[in-house]
């Protein structure tokens, strides 16, 4: 299966996390969802320095006014935001279809959120205690967390099918032949 054969049949399935994808489904899906976003990256940076370059033109300070086009974007970031959420459901139900191929549940992709999850509400009912140095470690550990987390997220989403039907589901590979 290739790209545009993958794009296509996971934007069709993009709320269907039941059932079964391949390997080749699921990352060459993850792939385009990488492209959308660095797209919309630089997309969005490509816009920032275009505005900086006409408040410099019309005589906006830049960096003094918050509310300047540029500073915000620069902040918000609304195009990075925007291209993430787009492929957020249907890389979740690609996600959940491939683990469904190994016959894993599709719980597991929700564990890297659920890290991230956990540090985000840590963060705002306890706040860091003692001082900054405290915050930062426990960021540090929240990431080192987040990052072994998606490793093995990833080790998982890499293995072979399981042969024949599973609970899932038929292999993809054997109902296509």
């Amino acid at each position: 299966m290739g790209p545009a054969q993958a794009t296509s049949t996971c934007l069709r399935k993009a709320f269907t996390p039941s059932g079964r994808a391949s390997r080749s489904e699921f990352w060459w899906f993850a792939c385009v969802c990488a492209g959308v976003v660095l797209l919309a990256a630089i997309l969005e940076e490509f816009l920032i320095e275009w505005l900086l370059a006409r408040e410099r033109a019309e005589g906006l300070a830049y960096g003094r006014e918050w509310r300047t086009s540029a500073n915000w974007l620069s902040s918000v970031h609304p195009l990075i935001w925007a291209s993430l959420a787009a492929v957020a459901f249907p890389l979740h139900a690609a996600g959940s279809r491939r683990l469904h191929d190994i016959g894993a549940p599709r719980v597991l992709v929700l564990l890297p959120a659920g890290v991230l999850a956990v540090g985000y509400l840590r963060t705002l009912l306890d706040g860091p205690r003692n001082s900054e140095l405290a915050g930062l470690g426990w960021a540090i550990t929240i990431f080192a967390l987040f990052c072994l987390v998606s490793a093995g997220l990833a080790v998982l989403l890499m293995l072979r099918a399981q042969p024949g039907a599973n609970r899932y589901g038929r292999n993809p590979h054997e109902v296509s032949r």
